[in-house]
């Protein structure tokens, strides 16, 4: 969810709204200040294979997993008041690498509710 942008040390950053459950592949990338509302989680945590008996024979379905990716240089914000968390449930991934020069950055904020 877009919203309003934002001027960081003078530079102006369109934002975005992060809450609930995120897809999956999602990519947050240092063009936006990303702001979590609440608790938000990639994936539901189901490591269980889930199989079905029914027929005669046994098919199994794969567990689900998630991906989120986190650019070099990304701002993250989490929304104050909101108890905010970003959540990675079992099975999922989080791809995360900031550098010296640009630093993956998360943080708090006062944002209009």
């Amino acid at each position: 969810m877009a919203g309003d942008d934002v001027t960081i040390f003078g530079v102006d950053f369109p934002t975005c709204v992060l809450s609930g459950t995120l897809a999956d592949g999602l990519t947050l990338d240092q063009g936006h200040v990303w702001l979590l509302d609440g608790t938000v989680q990639l994936g539901n945590g189901d490591l269980e294979t889930s199989c079905d008996t029914s027929g005669g024979g046994v098919t199994c379905a794969a567990p689900s997993s998630h991906s989120l990716t986190i650019e070099e240089g990304t701002q993250i914000f989490g929304i104050t008041g909101t108890k905010p968390a970003l959540v990675i449930t079992r099975g999922s991934t989080l791809t995360a690498v900031g550098t010296a020069a640009e630093p993956i950055i998360f943080g708090a904020v006062d944002a209009l509710k």
